[in-house]
Formats: structure tokens, sequence, C-alpha cells
């Protein structure tokens, strides 16, 4: 087994853990496939930008929303906390409870790395050595704390989700698909979800989270925050692409507040069965809310139950600008 399919089997073992059903897993690797993309093609086009890695906003509290003053940030990363601290000096304008820099060492091979029972099951998922720092915003700096410090924000309530039986050939597809992206990037992705689904996941008790999926400086020192998703055109009247509303809330307090530019990438595909890639789309989010139809519809299942309403509104295609 490569070192690819070993993250990307690790991977899987976290997110079958932590999603309600295969429909649920599917739309998880749908957002992984655009997010990824996203990065490939960000860094092939803006060779003289940097890229920063995006954070989570969870609160401590059950049913609060994702700002709400009981709400903790943090990063997962291998980068050094300091190299973010504007970034962090900006979302601490939310006055949230804390501000967290958890850093993972790349210097053991993955398959080195220890293995540990975090999901209480027979699978045992790899872990990297962590250091652990939290953003004090009135000093302006990072301190060294231990992750278990971190973790005490959030009360356990020892409940595990148990594994879902994702088929096989679902697995199969999706670690195939994933597999032609960087190696990087993909222990990236794994190291977040380690964190968010492993540490913490459903044994503890938290509000509703929300998250950055990535944060550019550009060549000339603009920072930019960008939400990037994988969609096909939208079906009926009105061609083009949808958000939920507590994403656009969501996002026009975090640009609103913090001062930071928030762009909506769209990796457009051909449509949900072949998903066949055509064409970027970018609009900004402040455009976005000025161009939206006014009347909702109803959202796809994304990572919700079935049967639960998500209000959403389209933006049309015309209102997006084509990137190459």
């Amino acid at each position: 087994m490569s070192q690819k399919q070993l993250i990307l089997e690790n991977l899987h073992e976290l997110l079958a853990h932590n999603v309600i059903g295969d429909i649920q897993y599917n739309y998880r690797y749908i957002g992984f496939n655009g997010e990824l993309s996203f990065l490939e093609w960000y860094q092939s086009t803006h060779p003289n930008d940097r890229l920063f890695d995006g954070g989570y906003f969870l609160p401590t509290q059950e049913y609060k929303e994702c700002y709400d003053k009981s709400s903790i940030y943090f990063t997962v990363s291998k980068d050094k906390p300091e190299e973010y601290a504007f970034i962090y000096e900006s979302i601490a304008k939310l006055s949230l409870k804390k501000y967290y820099f958890i850093q993972y060492n790349t210097e053991k091979q993955f398959e080195e790395w220890e293995q540990k029972d975090l999901l209480k099951s027979e699978n045992p998922i790899h872990t990297p050595e962590l250091s652990v720092f939290e953003y004090l915003p009135k000093d302006a700096q990072f301190k060294v704390v231990e992750l278990p410090e971190f973790l005490a924000n959030y009360q356990i309530n020892n409940y595990y989700r148990p594994k879902n039986n994702i088929p096989e050939a679902k697995k199969t597809e999706w670690i195939g698909k994933l597999e032609k992206f960087d190696e990087e990037q993909l222990l990236q992705l794994y190291v977040q979800r380690l964190i968010f689904d492993g540490f913490l996941g459903f044994k503890v008790k938290r509000g509703i989270p929300s998250d950055i999926d990535c944060i550019a400086l550009t060549s000339r020192g603009l920072p930019l925050i960008m939400e990037v998703k994988e969609k096909d055109l939208s079906k009926g009247p009105l061609n083009g692409f949808g958000m939920d509303l507590s994403r656009i809330e969501a996002l026009r307090v975090l640009e609103e507040t913090t001062g930071i530019n928030v762009y909506y990438i769209v990796r457009r595909v051909a449509n949900q069965t072949t998903r066949d890639f055509m064409e970027w789309r970018v609009i900004s989010i402040k455009n976005f809310i000025e161009k939206m139809d006014r009347k909702p519809i109803a959202g796809g299942t994304g990572m919700r139950a079935t049967d639960t309403y998500n209000p959403t509104y389209l933006c049309e295609l015309n209102n997006f600008v084509k990137r190459d």
C-alpha cells in the first residue's frame, strides 16, 4: 500500500465514524475533491501568492452558532503559528472564547506515526506528534499549551458513533479519485479531520461548526478568504449557483467583522453523475448577496439528514466571473 493510500484509508476510517450515512459520506468527499482541486489550480495560476490553511469555528456549548461567545477558533497546520499572526489578529475581532493553533510534525513518515484508538473501534488511526499554541489577543502572541488543555474546552459525552457500513465500491472510488492529489495536501486534509473528527467528533458536546476553506495572501499583500464548492448548474428557470442561508450569513459576518474580503469559488462540473470538470467561476460574497434571487429554494442534503429543510439562495451564472 502506498503512502497516499494509507493516508486515505485512515481518512475513510475517520469519516465512516463521523457521518450519518453514505449519502453524507459522498458529499463530504465531493467537498474534499473541490477544495483539493482548488489548491492545485490556485497555486498554478497564482504562483506569487501564499496560501494559508483555513481553520474551524466550533462552539463549546450545544446548539450555539459558530461565532457564539462560547466558540473556539483553531487551525491545524504543519506551518509555524507565527506565520498566521495577521490572520488571528483579524479573527480575534469576532470576540470568541479562545483561539488555538495545532501544529503537526512531519519529520516522520506517515506509516511511522503512532496509532491510537480514538474512535473506540478495531482500527486505530495514525496520529502525528502535535504541538498546541493558544493565541492571546491582548498580547498578540502565541503561547505554548498542552493538547489536553485544548480538548478540555469541550465536555465529554462519551458517545462514539458506530462505524457506518459504507459500500466498499464507494470507498474504493473515492480513494482512487483523491490519490491524484499532492501527498502534502492529503496529509493536511487528514490531520485537520483527525482533530475535528478523531479527537473531538461526536464524543464531545459542541455547537454548530463552521470553517474557512482557505486563506490567500496576494503578491500585493492583500488577504482573501476563499469559500470553495464543487457544483453543477442549478436546475429550473434560474441557472446559477446557490448557497444556503446560514452559510451566507456566516460569511457576511466574517467579512464585515474581520475586514478580510470573502470570495465564493465554484468548481463547475457538468452534472452530479460524472462530475466532469468544466470551469472555475468566482464571485465576491458581497456581490453574491447583492445579486442573489430573493426567493429561497430547498437546498440539497449536504451533510444534513435527508428530511431537513435547508433554505438556499441562487445567484445567476452571469454574475460569476470565469477564471482560467
